[in-house]
């Protein structure tokens, strides 16, 4: 192996270990953000059976990157018709985030008699997002959020790390394949000393 190739992958890695090194106030891919709905103690519903919440994480831009019923963390019935309830939640920043203030949202839905919907006064978190580290946003979880229409909500799925990951896997093999293979062909001439 040449010594300039291994210099080369030396520098990368030590800019990689660099680069996910610096600090910053701000979250980055695959930082985890919690929230609890309500901030602080318990909420109480009159009249309405509290059901979940329905969190959604947005962009800077305000589109939906994810979006999940979550079951309330703890509910209890404290007379009648009356509730005390809170939730807990937490999700990862996805790879390769847009630099800017995401939005945490988390709205409750509430149940009276058949009718299941949401409450008035939504809970909304803001967080700071930044996107400095190459090796972390492979490793970041990668989300994909496709509204299918009114009746049936959002389509989502969780990819526990970002396809580009995959990709570079594969890639990786293939070219370790193709260089173990041009190693293996180079060798020395076969000898004929033994043929007449």
């Amino acid at each position: 192996m040449c010594k300039r190739c291994v210099l080369i992958g030396l520098a990368l890695l030590l800019f990689l270990v660099l680069s996910s090194v610096c600090a910053s106030a701000a979250y980055r891919a695959g930082d985890v953000v919690y929230a609890r709905y309500p901030q602080s103690g318990y909420n109480t519903n009159v009249g309405t059976d509290p059901s979940f919440v329905r969190w959604a994480l947005k962009n800077p831009a305000g589109g939906i990157v994810f979006e999940e019923d979550h079951q309330l963390t703890y509910k209890r019935a404290t007379g009648f018709l009356t509730w005390e309830w809170y939730d807990d939640y937490s999700i990862a920043v996805p790879g390769f985030p847009e630099t800017g203030t995401w939005t945490l949202e988390g709205t409750l839905f509430s149940t009276f008699g058949p009718i299941t919907g949401p409450e008035f006064d939504p809970y909304r978190q803001t967080v700071d997002v930044d996107s400095p580290d190459p090796l972390g946003n492979l490793f970041a979880p990668y989300y994909i959020s496709i509204a299918t229409g009114p009746l049936t909500g959002r389509f989502n799925l969780v990819i526990p790390v970002h396809p580009w990951l995959f990709v570079i896997v594969i890639v990786s093999l293939i070219v370790l394949f193709v260089v173990v293979k041009m190693i293996g062909s180079v060798g020395p001439a076969p000898s004929r000393a033994g043929k007449k």
